[in-house]
C-alpha cells in the first residue's frame, strides 16, 4: 500500500521518478544474464569459445559481475560489436509492459531510467501526451537535465536508439567514465537530488548482480542526506 504522502507527492506533478530494469523486464526484455547469453548465441563459434574460456569471464560469470563479463565479451567482438549485438539482442522490446504503463500513467514531471529502451517514452505518449524528450549521456545531453527540466526521459546508461549523444553502459570502464570523480552524469544527478524540492518518489526495480560501479555507494549517500525529500519503493526482478 502506498502512503498517503506518497500519493499526494506523485499526484502534485513534481516528482520524478528512477526507473530500473524491472519496467524492461516486464515489457518483454532481458535480464543481465539473459542479454549475456543471448550474445554469447549469436557470436561466432571461435569468438564465442574464446570469451567463455577466458577464465576472468568465468569468475566473473560466477560472481554475477556482469560489467566484468562484458569487458571480455568488447575485448572479444571489439565495442562496435557489443553494441550492435546488444541492439540486436533487444531489437524486440517495442511494447510497454503493465509496470511501465503503470509508471507511465502517474504523473511524474520526468524519469531517469537505466534502461537502453525507449518504452517509458511510448507509454507516457500513450497514456498521458507526446511530445515527451529522450536524453541521453553525453555532455551535451546531460546539459538538457539543468535548469527546470520537465517532460523528458534521461537514459542514463545510454540508449538503444539513440547512436548520437549516447553510449551505452555495460563494461568496467563505461561505469567509471559516467560515475567515477567528478563526471558531468554525476554532478546532474547529485543536482537533481540535492537541488529539486518535489525530486522525492523513487521508483527503482533491480536484477541480482554485484555492484559494478561506484553509484550505489554514491547513491545511497545522497539519499541519506536528502531523505525528507526522497521516498523509496523497491521491487526486485531475477
Amino acid at each position: 500500500m502506498l502512503r498517503t504522502e506518497l500519493v499526494d507527492l506523485i499526484n502534485g506533478g513534481e516528482a520524478w521518478a528512477f526507473v530500473g530494469s524491472g519496467a524492461s523486464v516486464g515489457s518483454g526484455g532481458l535480464t543481465w544474464e539473459g542479454l549475456l547469453s543471448a550474445i554469447l548465441d549469436a557470436a561466432a563459434s571461435d569468438l564465442r569459445e574464446r570469451i567463455i574460456s577466458d577464465r576472468t569471464f568465468e569468475k566473473a560469470r560466477n560472481g554475477r559481475n556482469f560489467a566484468r563479463c562484458f569487458s571480455v565479451v568488447e575485448s572479444a567482438l571489439g565495442r562496435e560489436g557489443l553494441e550492435s549485438a546488444v541492439r540486436a539482442s533487444l531489437a524486440h522490446i517495442r511494447q510497454p509492459g503493465p509496470l511501465a504503463r503503470l509508471l507511465a500513467d502517474w504523473p511524474f514531471r520526468g524519469y531517469i531510467t537505466t534502461n537502453f529502451d525507449h518504452i517509458l517514452e511510448r507509454a507516457v505518449e500513450d497514456l498521458r501526451q507526446r511530445g515527451w524528450v529522450p536524453v541521453g549521456n553525453s555532455d551535451d545531453e546531460v546539459r538538457k537535465v539543468s535548469a527546470d527540466p520537465s517532460e523528458m526521459v534521461w537514459h542514463v546508461h545510454g540508449s538503444l536508439e539513440m547512436r548520437d549523444g549516447s553510449r551505452m553502459i555495460l563494461t568496467e570502464d563505461d561505469y567509471d567514465s559516467i560515475y567515477l570523480g567528478d563526471t558531468p552524469v554525476s554532478r546532474q544527478l547529485n543536482a537533481l537530488l540535492l537541488q529539486r524540492r518535489f525530486f522525492g518518489a523513487l521508483v527503482s526495480f533491480r536484477i541480482r548482480r554485484a555492484p559494478c560501479s561506484p553509484y550505489s555507494q554514491t547513491w545511497a549517500a545522497t539519499r541519506t542526506r536528502q531523505s525528507s525529500r526522497t521516498c523509496a519503493t523497491t521491487t526486485t526482478s531475477t
